[in-house]
C-alpha cells in the first residue's frame, strides 16, 4: 500500500511541475507578464515605441490575449494604442520605399503592419491595395480597395480607390 500511495505522490508531483513550469517556464504565464511589464516600463521610461512593439509582438507569438485577465488586455491595448501612430508610421515608411522600389513582398508585409497598428493610416491602406495591385493579387487589392472607400469615404484616395476596383474587375 506505501508503494502505491508513493506512487501516486510521484505522479501528482510530476503533474504539479509541469503545471509551475507553464507558470515559470519560458512563455509561462508570469514571463509574459512581467514582458508586458518591461514593455510599459520601459515605454514610461524612453518612449521607444519601437522597443515597446517589440515586446508587443513577442507577447502576441506566446499567448492569445484573449484569454488574459481584463487588466491585462487594457494594459496590452493601453500601450498598443499609445504606440500605434509612430510605429505604424516607421512600418509605412520602409513599406513605401519598398513599393516604390518594386519590392512588392517587402512593401505589402510593411505596410500590413502599418495598417494593424494604425487602422486610421490612410496612406498606409491605399498603398498596400496598391502594392497587392501591382503583385498582380487581385482579391487582396480588391479588399483593401474597398476598405479604403468603407473607412475613407469623400476622400481623394476613395475615388482613386474605386477607379481602381473597376479597373480591376474591367
Amino acid at each position: 500500500e506505501l508503494e502505491i500511495e508513493r506512487d501516486d505522490l510521484e505522479q501528482q508531483i510530476t503533474l504539479l511541475q509541469n503545471e509551475l513550469e507553464g507558470y515559470v517556464g519560458e512563455g509561462g504565464t508570469l514571463k509574459v507578464f512581467d514582458g508586458l511589464m518591461d514593455a510599459a516600463k520601459g515605454y514610461v521610461e524612453t518612449g521607444d515605441a519601437l522597443a515597446t512593439a517589440s515586446y508587443l509582438e513577442e507577447i502576441e507569438q506566446t499567448i492569445d490575449i484573449t484569454q488574459t485577465s481584463a487588466a491585462f488586455q487594457e494594459l496590452y491595448a493601453a500601450l498598443f494604442t499609445k504606440i500605434g501612430p509612430a510605429v505604424s508610421a516607421h512600418y509605412y515608411d520602409i513599406g513605401y520605399e519598398a513599393y516604390r522600389n518594386e519590392l512588392y513582398d517587402d512593401a505589402i508585409a510593411n505596410l500590413l503592419l502599418a495598417v494593424k497598428y494604425d487602422a486610421a493610416n490612410r496612406d498606409a491602406l491605399f498603398n498596400l491595395g496598391n502594392a497587392y495591385k501591382r503583385n498582380e493579387d487581385k482579391e487582396n487589392a480588391l479588399i483593401i480597395y474597398q476598405q479604403v472607400i468603407d473607412l475613407f469615404p469623400d476622400t481623394q484616395r476613395a475615388s482613386r480607390a474605386k477607379r481602381y476596383i473597376d479597373e480591376l474587375n474591367a
